[in-house]
């Protein structure tokens, strides 16, 4: 279920189940540059969504802000320095399972790349029209990844580039 009152500028929040609230709390980024976003592919050994395109991200630890979560996920999994303040964008809850906050991250230091193999056998700048080819851990992250796009676009101003 989508809330369709949140404003622009506050995160959607999408609920599967009955509504109720988990206590696993999960980060994710969205890294978007030159209208692309960075997806990450999982291993098909992992236990969990395996074979699947997911976003880079993981688990908040106890006493661990979602934002200080987000730098240091994007930080162990690409090997950056996530940038700025990341803009929340959506919240997806799973009942028994997960509460998952998906960040807009458009301003980094460093080259993104895949650091956690174990996890992820490919990372991809993938275009909005790739989209449809691949198939999500969750069916919700494509259409936050094409909200993602396409705000990063709207908050490019003209001749100013990308991530520093």
């Amino acid at each position: 279920m989508v809330d369709e009152a949140a404003s622009a500028s506050s995160p959607t929040r999408t609920e599967t189940g009955n509504g109720e609230s988990t206590a696993v709390s999960i980060v994710a980024g969205i890294l978007v540059r030159a209208e692309m976003a960075l997806l990450c592919h999982r291993c098909a050994q992992r236990r969990l969504y395996p074979d699947v395109w997911d976003l880079p991200g993981g688990h908040v630890e106890d006493g661990e802000s979602p934002r200080t979560a987000l730098r240091r996920e994007l930080s162990e999994e690409l090997g950056i320095v996530a940038g700025g303040a990341a803009e929340p964008l959506a919240l997806v809850s799973v009942p028994a399972q997960f509460d998952l906050t998906i960040y807009l991250v458009e301003r980094w230091l460093g080259e993104p790349t895949n650091q956690a193999p174990d996890e992820h056998d490919e990372v991809r700048w993938v275009t909005r029209e790739a989209l449809d080819a691949l198939r999500f851990a969750r069916p919700e992250i494509r259409r936050v990844v094409i909200d993602a796009i396409a705000r990063a676009s709207a908050n490019r101003m003209p001749g100013l580039g990308g991530p520093p």
